[in-house]
Parts: C-alpha cells; sequence; structure tokens
C-alpha cells in the first residue's frame, strides 16, 4: 500500500510539474518540481521521433514519445580550470500521451521539419516482404540454444555416470525434449503475430518502422539524417539464407530499432538500393 501511495503521489507532482509546447524556437520541455529542468529542442536538431506503446500502456491507450537528437549539453559549474562537465542529453521522453495526441503530436513536429508520414496504398512491407522463414529463424534461434545445452548435459551423465546418475541424466535429456517442443510451440506461434504486425514504409521524405505484439515500438527517420545502411547475416541468417537491412544515424536507438531483418537476399539488397537512392536525393533537395 505505501509503495502504490508513494507511486500515485509521484504520477501526480509529474503530471503537474511536467508541460511542453511548440514555438518558433523549437520544442519546449519543463520538468521538476523543487529542481527545475528546461530544454529546448531546434527543430533541425531532431534526428529521430519514436512512439513507444506498452504492454501496460496497450491496455490505457498511451504512449510515450521519445525524440533523439544526437547532440550533447554542455553544463559549467565552479570556477576556474576543470570546472566544465559535459552531459550527453541525446533523448528527450514525452510520456503518457492518449494515442491520438502522440499521433497529433508527431504530426506537427514532422510537417514543421517539412516531413510527411509514409501513407501508401501498397507499403514497402508489401512490396519488398519479410521471409516466411523468419519466424522458424527465430524459433530455432530462441528454443534451441539452452535446450541443446540442458539436452548435451543429460546425455552425457546418462552416458559416463554412475549408479543412479544415469537416471537423472535421462530425465534432464528428456525434460530437455520437452522443453523443446514447448519453448518451440509458443515461440513460433509469438513470432508468427510479430511478423503479421510487422509494419515498415516509405515516402521520398523518411523511413517508417514499427515492430510489436502486446506493445509496440514505431521509429520515423527522415532519409536526410542517415548516415549508413548496410546488410548484414548473422549464423542462423546464413542457415535459413535470410538478410537484414540497417538503417543507422547519429543517435543511440537507430541501430537497435531503424533495421528490417528476416528478408531474401535479393529484397535487402532492393531494400538497401532504394533507400540509399532516396538518401542521396534527399541530401541534394537540402543543399538546394
Amino acid at each position: 500500500v505505501g509503495v502504490a501511495a508513494l507511486s500515485y503521489l509521484m504520477a501526480l507532482i509529474d503530471e503537474n510539474t511536467y508541460s511542453y509546447s511548440l514555438s518558433e524556437n523549437g520544442l519546449t520541455i519543463e520538468l521538476g518540481l523543487i529542481s527545475r529542468y528546461k530544454k529546448v529542442i531546434r527543430y533541425e536538431k531532431i534526428q529521430d521521433i519514436k512512439l513507444h506503446c506498452g504492454f501496460a500502456e496497450s491496455f490505457f491507450g498511451f504512449a510515450n514519445m521519445e525524440i533523439e537528437t544526437g547532440s550533447k549539453d554542455l553544463l559549467q559549474s565552479g570556477e576556474g580550470r576543470g570546472a566544465a562537465a559535459s552531459m550527453a542529453t541525446l533523448t528527450e521522453r514525452i510520456p503518457y500521451l492518449k494515442l491520438q495526441d502522440a499521433y497529433a503530436l508527431r504530426a506537427r513536429l514532422l510537417g514543421i521539419c517539412g516531413i510527411t508520414y509514409p501513407s501508401s496504398q501498397q507499403p514497402l512491407r508489401q512490396a519488398l516482404p519479410l521471409s516466411q522463414k523468419k519466424p522458424l529463424k527465430k524459433t530455432v534461434a530462441y528454443a534451441g540454444i539452452i535446450t541443446i545445452q540442458a539436452l548435451l548435459i543429460g546425455l552425457l551423465i546418462a552416458l559416463f555416470g554412475q549408479s543412479f546418475l544415469p537416471y537423472i541424466g535421462m530425465g534432464i535429456a528428456l525434460l530437455a525434449l520437452l522443453n523443446m517442443a514447448l519453448a518451440a510451440f509458443v515461440i513460433y506461434t509469438y513470432e508468427q503475430m510479430y511478423m503479421q504486425k510487422y509494419f515498415y514504409d516509405e515516402n521520398k521524405e523518411t523511413l517508417v518502422i514499427r515492430k510489436g505484439v502486446f506493445g509496440w515500438n514505431e521509429i520515423v527517420v527522415p532519409y536526410r539524417n542517415i548516415q549508413s545502411i548496410y546488410i548484414d547475416q548473422d549464423w542462423y541468417d546464413v542457415y535459413f539464407d535470410t538478410w537484414d537491412v540497417w538503417i543507422t544515424t547519429v543517435t543511440a536507438t537507430s541501430g537497435p530499432m531503424a533495421h528490417i531483418d528476416g528478408t531474401s537476399r535479393e529484397d535487402a539488397e532492393r531494400l538497401a538500393r532504394l533507400l540509399a537512392d532516396r538518401v542521396e536525393k534527399s541530401r541534394k533537395r537540402s543543399k538546394g
């Protein structure tokens, strides 16, 4: 009860002390009760915009917005040599927006930055789809390693143990096989759902990627901010002949979040060429 009461009190404080606004100078965020914090993010500094809706937030129709700048703020304290200290504030977060408000705020920010949200009749997800091998690959990757380790331990005990140890080893091996069957079924079902909800699309200005089953993350990356594009394989990809397309900016989350994983080699190369062409044309428009 005490923890719940304290959490409720902190939520009330956050609600009554947190504010954000849009102006000609940029997005202003202020928070704090006793010690106040104020940050103005200039629109040209915005690199990525991410919406996050977790499992709990999905029940209440909330989303958290993260605005990535990739820049550092310098804080200075004291006097004399060595008094300056730097602190990286790469991400600003606007929490617990109503879902429709999160979409509206993102649309306003994109509009101010001169960017439109992709809305195609045939999204890129349909034109260059994920491979049907992706759920199987993920199932083997997640369910296989631990189960194989337990199976090997059980077999070793069964083969080389003494007295009652072989029976324990056979029991471990049997449990490992049962665990593999159950885990494979659960993970494969989840991965099928994940693949069905996996979405990506683009237009001449930006790329959007959305992932998640019980919650979701969606990132919008303007082409003018993309630093690199590459394709690769891990060793599971090599076995199943699937490829991943990676897009990075100067921000911390663009790499883990802004990638399209599990396509055929042909589609991965087509995706990479398409995105590289978009980046080149976007930079030419910016210079012009």
